[in-house]
């Protein structure tokens, strides 16, 4: 695992696998963007925006992953956002 902290910009870039590619990523409600390997099925990262902020406040949770893993929240997340778009001319 690396972190990496920016102070100026209050985010924190968390790498859980070192050397793994996402080919996915979301943006959640928090605005945390998770980085997500498909073919591993594993959470390659997670950045976490205003993080000195939300630590004072100990809301750190990223419900979408736990354990390098997507939850069911993230897997509904992900299910959602790789669908693809309707094309509204081609209904016409």
């Amino acid at each position: 695992m690396k972190l990496i902290y920016d102070e100026e910009a209050d985010v924190l870039y968390v790498t859980l696998a070192e050397g793994m590619r996402a080919d996915l990523t979301i943006e959640n409600d928090s605005g945390d963007v998770i980085r997500y390997n498909s073919s591993e099925k594993m959470v390659a990262g997670v950045t976490i925006i205003n993080f000195r902020k939300r630590g004072r406040d100990w809301n750190l949770e990223i419900p979408e992953v736990s354990n390098g893993r997507l939850t069911a929240a993230g897997e509904n997340l992900f299910g959602e956002f790789s669908k693809p778009s309707h094309d509204l001319l081609a209904s016409r």
